[in-house]
């Protein structure tokens, strides 16, 4: 089989996938907008290949990308008006365009940051990109913002389905920590006593 051929059939399969992960998810009709985290792959093209946030002015933050609109679009009419850019310098480009979202993970975690995500991460998953929990990390007592909702979620119970929600774009996840009775308790009170002592003397 010739290589062209062999670039057609590998079009084909990752447009199909796109397609049913845009069916499963209801992605298709999912529009990007400024500000958005999105990974590109092109297909042997690693310095084409990253994730990268779309401007204000609706293209891509990369120097190849930034005349390309993909704004205002469904998400498979910007994939392939980034493949017909592409194909002004490349035969036959295969890429994928995947939306990334954009959680932030806080609290007793090793990394906590502001992250963008894959579809379908778990709450699971998001604490676990950001290193983990800490040694004072209380995963049995994690706090979901998302909006003006809170939920206190528990990843500990095996029979709870807490672990594995999925993620929202914008979403807030924070990690509580173990009370340390020295640091939290007995130092305060020691700076307490001292400073009555401090007005006594004085």
């Amino acid at each position: 089989m010739s290589w062209g051929r062999i670039g057609v059939a590998v079009d084909l399969l990752l447009g199909a996938a796109t397609a049913l992960a845009a069916q499963s998810d209801g992605a298709s009709d999912d529009q990007l907008r400024p500000g958005d985290p999105v990974r590109i792959k092109v297909w042997r093209e690693p310095e084409l290949s990253g994730d990268f946030v779309v401007t204000p002015e609706g293209a891509l933050d990369h120097p190849r990308f930034d005349t390309v609109k993909v704004v205002g679009v469904p998400l498979r009419v910007a994939r392939e008006r980034l493949k017909n850019f592409l194909a002004t310098e490349f035969s036959n480009p295969l890429l994928t365009v995947e939306p990334l979202l954009r959680v932030a993970v806080q609290g007793e975690v090793r990394q906590p940051s502001l992250y963008p995500m894959p579809r379908a991460t778990t709450v699971g998953q998001a604490i676990a990109i950001a290193g983990g929990p800490t040694e004072r990390g209380k995963l049995s007592d994690v706090r979901l913002i998302r909006g003006a909702k809170q939920m206190h979620l528990n990843l500990t119970i095996s029979s709870s389905t807490d672990a594995s929600m999925p993620v929202r774009s914008g979403d807030q996840l924070f990690v509580k920590g173990h009370g340390n009775f020295f640091r939290d308790i007995l130092t305060p009170m020691a700076s307490l006593t001292a400073a009555a002592v401090g007005v006594i003397v004085a």
